[in-house]
């Protein structure tokens, strides 16, 4: 727990009164708490109230010192903002003692001891024993995962970008949104096709023998994403907030199937605190889950098609992206290969940047006359010949 300079001299004073006389009216003292970190802090799914050993920790004290609580739920990075903000009194959220964050806040004294484990091999057991023998040693941690996850060494974009929009403090996160920029200039939808593990375990997924559906006709739900991406990712976050001016991260939330596979599953298998904690939130989103198994199954990438926003912004770059398809069209002699081929239902002849393009490659290797080709640059467009090559090469020269 953690208390504002200023609040824990006032507190003393308080709790000075409580303990004379009992007579003044007590006051409400507001905790903030992310019940996210069973058993310290959680939901309880059956009585609908915030519980823990932080939270009664919190109450008895307050119990003691005269005061009524008032827990408030928020994101774990919203608590420190929100207290220096004067939003809230105190933070019980099973937050660690840092020098960083001894600069902003005080902290009560430690009462619960925590650290960092880590599994080696047994033949290696005598040759790891600190964190310095791992010099030099492959050490396997989280990668793409829920901006949330504690162990992410790399965080999902578009997690973190709605932890920011929706924060009390910061409106847009310039850093995130340069980034998501940044990536879908020099490679587009190229990192859907190569970098996604999602997309990858929906590939997966569909080479499971079975009926094959098509998607060709349901090309209307492509547009889906885009609305999932201004509404979830970025005006709901920013527009519907709580008390303390915090918005949820609703497509993270509230959609997002890959932080259930990723996070949930595994840790509630693995602590039985965590599964007591699950409730009816984590029964919807693993619905979601089994419908995107189910749906890849049938179809070829359905939650890149249709649901995810990451893959919405990409697709909207790939018209600017230096990562492009081009198409040779002297060479093309338009036998439909490509597009028969195309599991993203994309004609690269008609549309060489069009925004399903995932720069998967497979037109590539089924164009018959090798017409078809990836280009990294300005300059050129998707349809070209070697004269129009020749004449652009020529004109920069004279330039």
């Amino acid at each position: 727990m953690m208390f504002k300079k200023v609040f824990a001299a006032a507190a003393s004073a308080l709790a000075i009164a409580a303990f004379a006389g009992n007579a003044m009216a007590r006051d409400t003292l507001r905790v903030g708490t992310e019940p996210t970190f069973a058993p310290f802090e959680f939901l309880d799914t059956k009585t609908q109230e915030f519980s823990g050993f932080d939270i009664d920790l919190i109450k008895a004290v307050a119990d003691k010192a005269g005061y009524d609580v008032k827990v408030m739920n928020m994101g774990f990075d919203a608590l420190i903002p929100a207290l220096s903000a004067g939003t809230i009194d105190v933070i019980a959220s099973g937050i660690s003692i840092t020098e960083e964050r001894q600069k902003k806040v005080d902290f009560t004294s430690p009462y619960y001891q925590s650290g960092l484990s880590y599994l080696v091999r047994k033949a290696d057991a005598e040759k790891i024993k600190t964190f310095a023998d791992l010099k030099g040693k492959t050490v396997c941690v989280p990668g793409l995962n829920c901006y949330s996850c504690p162990a992410a060494s790399g965080a999902c974009p578009i997690g973190a970008f709605q932890a920011v929009v929706g924060s009390s403090k910061f409106r847009f996160s310039y850093y995130i949104t340069g980034i998501l920029i940044l990536l879908g200039v020099l490679l587009g939808r190229f990192i859907c096709g190569f970098l996604c593990p999602f997309g990858w375990l929906q590939e997966l997924l569909h080479k499971i023998p079975g009926k094959k559906l098509s998607t060709k006709k349901l090309k209307p739900l492509t547009y889906l994403k885009y609305v999932i991406l201004l509404l979830a990712v970025v005006l709901l976050p920013a527009l519907i907030v709580n008390d303390v001016g915090m918005g949820d991260p609703y497509f993270c939330k509230y959609i997002c199937p890959q932080g259930v596979l990723e996070g949930a599953i595994p840790l509630a298998a693995a602590n039985e605190s965590i599964r007591a904690a699950l409730g009816a939130l984590f029964t919807r989103k693993l619905i979601i889950l089994i419908a995107v198994v189910v749906l890849s199954v049938l179809f070829f990438r359905p939650f890149c098609k249709w649901i995810c926003p990451l893959g919405a912004f990409y697709a909207l770059m790939n018209k600017v992206s230096l990562l492009g398809i081009q198409v040779d069209t002297s060479k093309c002699v338009s036998c439909g290969k490509c597009a028969r081929t195309c599991q993203m239902d994309v004609d690269i002849t008609k549309s060489p940047n069009d925004t399903e393009c995932i720069r998967c490659g497979k037109c590539i290797r089924a164009c018959p006359t090798q017409a078809i080709r990836f280009r990294y640059g300005f300059g050129l467009n998707g349809n070209t010949n070697p004269k129009q090559v020749n004449n652009h090469q020529n004109q920069t020269e004279e330039s």
